[in-house]
């Protein structure tokens, strides 16, 4: 094992497998157990490829009465902990402030909307903070796909005072890093999957690279929608 395995880990966000609860505007264009079955393959395959990685996994999970249902979807070995805080910022502050009370180093946090990332971005999340207070990845929607802190400069400011889910939040939390004199290094630009148009990307995308292997990318093909032939 590498050296420095257990303390590389990241913080995965999910959502419990509740039908009709997991990426709502899928189910404009797909019905509900389809969406449900696509979100748990979103999160398997996320999980499998940071495992492949040698990574090491905490799930933190939401609603916070569904851990018995999040469990019987990963199974007993799965590090699990609650999301805590009233908005998607105190739950991602929390989150870290937890990772670092358990003596981590460093973390970086993801959701499981990009079941296609390039371990290689995460390599490259850790390589920087080893020199840099904090990396980010920003999203194609003007989110970001991945946020990581050292430790011993964690700014629990940086989730103060956004706008949650408007095309404000990468610039927001940017100016945040800015004003607080903190080190940074951008990651590349990624596609999360929000909507029927990014899925379709999504799939195309990785018919050309030839990625045909995620359980994302089967479960689609079976749909026989002209979408995805």
């Amino acid at each position: 094992m590498q050296a420095g395995y257990m303390q590389r880990r990241v913080l995965l966000f999910i959502r419990a497998p509740e039908l009709g609860r997991v990426k709502t505007r899928l189910g404009k264009k797909l019905d509900a157990a389809t969406v449900l079955t696509l979100y748990k393959h979103f999160v398997e395959d996320t999980m499998e490829s940071l495992t492949a990685g040698r990574y090491g996994i905490i799930v933190f999970f939401s609603p916070l009465h569904k851990e018995a249902a999040v469990r019987a979807w990963l199974g007993d070995t799965v590090h699990l902990q609650p999301q805590t805080g009233e908005n998607l910022g105190k739950k991602m502050r929390n989150a870290f402030s937890t990772a670092f009370a358990m003596g981590l180093g460093q973390a970086v946090l993801m959701g499981s909307d990009s079941p296609d990332i390039d371990i290689g971005i995460v390599d490259e999340a850790y390589a920087f903070l080893e020199n840099r207070n904090m990396v980010i990845g920003p999203a194609e929607d003007s989110g970001y796909y991945l946020i990581g802190f050292q430790n011993r400069a964690f700014d629990r400011d940086v989730f103060s005072g956004i706008d949650w889910g408007t095309e404000h939040v990468y610039q927001q939390t940017m100016q945040h890093v800015q004003d607080g004199g903190l080190s940074s290094h951008v990651l590349p630009t990624w596609q999360d999957i929000d909507t029927y148009e990014d899925l379709v990307s999504f799939y195309h995308r990785n018919i050309a690279k030839g990625l045909t292997g995620l359980k994302t990318m089967k479960f689609l093909k079976q749909l026989n929608l002209k979408e995805f032939q």
